[in-house]
């Protein structure tokens, strides 16, 4: 029958036929493949069932023959041995055909449909796996810096080096119970639970002030004197006992005993 389907080429595995239906499909011949499906689910049936087939309309044949041949997908005396098994089968009776060609409707719209599903599949797992890697390095971040806070709170971190504006200045904080200048103590500086810290002053009380630590960064506002020295945005290092806290103009130096 002139629209009956014949096979151009028998394969075991389902990948070894795709590339050639797409080289089929960009001259324009219809194609499609014969118990793909089965074999997929159930590989080793494959020899049983005949291999994977690719057909094509029978007046295709000698062109899709030729198509094949030229990328090298069959070896010169392939094309007559499909030949001479097609002349010995039956030809497909129009109900055959039918079928066929609906199945041939059917996978090509599963091959578009495969087209559109992986890439839909592939972005949404991306999707998913930004979204999870942004939760967890946002759950590292807040679990950095709640374990930086613990470690700074109420510890009297001793001064061992303040400088200004590249120049070392020595904090001298007046004494409250006797208010005199001491120059022998130590300064200190203090974080507390409710977010105050507690600076050395300058021949003046101590500095309070309001801080925020968020990731490896010290924010601090609100002082009562010496904004120019105090507020701003600063680097905040700390290792075992040592701290160091440091921008632009400012840097201190102290450590914890």
């Amino acid at each position: 029958m002139k629209n009956s389907f014949v096979t151009v080429l028998i394969k075991t595995y389902s990948y070894e036929v795709e590339v050639a239906i797409i080289l089929l499909d960009s001259n324009d011949i219809e194609c499609f493949v014969h118990d793909e499906n089965t074999i997929n689910i159930i590989p080793f049936y494959s020899n049983a069932l005949g291999g994977i087939q690719l057909k094509v309309k029978r007046d295709d044949f000698e062109i899709s023959i030729k198509t094949l041949s030229d990328f090298g997908f069959l070896h010169p005396n392939d094309g007559e041995i499909y030949r001479k098994r097609e002349f010995h089968e039956q030809e497909n009776d129009e109900n055959y055909i039918k079928i066929q060609s609906k199945i041939s409707q059917n996978y090509s719209l599963f091959r578009q449909f495969k087209t559109f599903i992986w890439p839909a599949i592939i972005i949404s797992t991306l999707f998913v796996s930004l979204i999870y890697s942004t939760y967890k390095s946002e759950e590292n971040i807040e679990s950095e810096i709640y374990e930086l806070r613990e470690d700074l709170l109420y510890k009297r971190w001793e001064i061992n080096k303040f400088t200004y504006n590249l120049k070392e200045i020595q904090p001298n904080s007046i004494n409250i119970t006797t208010n005199q200048v001491s120059y022998y103590k130590k300064e200190f500086i203090i974080f507390t639970e409710e977010d105050i810290i507690i600076l050395p002053g300058f021949e003046t009380n101590q500095v309070e002030g309001k801080y925020l630590i968020n990731g490896n960064e010290l924010l601090i506002s609100y002082v009562d004197t010496f904004k120019n020295i105090y507020e701003g945005t600063f680097q905040i290092e700390l290792h075992n006992n040592q701290l160091k806290i440091s921008n632009i103009l400012t840097n201190i130096e102290a450590e914890y005993e």
